[in-house]
């Protein structure tokens, strides 16, 4: 996997400081709100085509394929945002603690061009929430063929950061700018992170139940 995944993920890098190299640095004077995939008016937008890595043997792409143009897009944003820089700089890796994700209808056939549309959703004192969509980039025609919501966090060494406090620290980003981002303006965003909350306490629990049943298990083998 790492034959295909990884040049695919250098050539998202690299285009994402191409278009950071074309665009401007990030502000820091409140001028924030216009930077791409730091609101939901201003999305970052990765473009990309169904190619022969991507669909099955009906010509749709697979739904695991989605994944990976959901993570590539966000590495060409990390790297066109200057993120990429500060995390190399302040030695961050970021992490997905979890993900959901909505197939509403299929892109096909092969090589169709699509996007994905990301941005943050929101923040609190541990998380991270990214909200991508994947879409035609044909006027009319763009409605959302796939929702993903993550919920990240960054890392330095072993320790998780406040988001706010990296966003604003080491990335540079207007301390406003970065308290209006932990507020999801949207209902139905708030209710969808929410739910996925839910979700994933749900999991937890089931996951916990399961290392009880494994452990009894192995106390009876004994």
């Amino acid at each position: 996997m790492g034959l295909v995944h990884t040049p695919r993920v250098i050539a998202a890098v690299a285009r994402g400081y191409w278009r950071h190299r074309m665009g401007r640095p990030l502000p820091t004077d409140g001028s924030s709100s216009t930077l791409s995939g730091f609101g939901p008016l201003h999305p970052h937008v990765y473009h990309a085509r169904a190619n022969m890595f991507d669909v099955d043997y009906l010509g749709h792409m697979n739904n695991a394929a989605y994944l990976t143009h959901a993570e590539l897009a966000r590495w060409e944003w990390v790297a066109s945002n200057g993120m990429l820089s500060s995390m190399i700089k302040h030695k961050i890796a970021f992490f997905v603690a979890g993900s959901t994700i909505r197939y509403r209808r299929e892109i096909r056939p092969v090589y169709r061009k699509f996007e994905v549309q990301s941005h943050v959703a929101g923040l609190d004192d541990k998380y991270m929430w990214i909200y991508q969509t994947f879409r035609y980039p044909i006027e009319g025609k763009n409605r959302i063929r796939a929702q993903y919501l993550l919920q990240g966090v960054a890392i330095q060494g072993r320790n998780i950061l406040n988001p706010r406090d990296y966003f604003v620290n080491m990335v540079g980003l207007e301390p406003s700018f970065v308290d209006e981002l932990s507020v999801t303006k949207s209902p139905s965003m708030e209710d969808m992170i929410h739910r996925y909350q839910d979700l994933d306490q749900t999991f937890r629990v089931a996951a916990s139940e399961d290392d009880e049943r494994s452990a009894l298990d192995n106390n009876n083998s004994d």
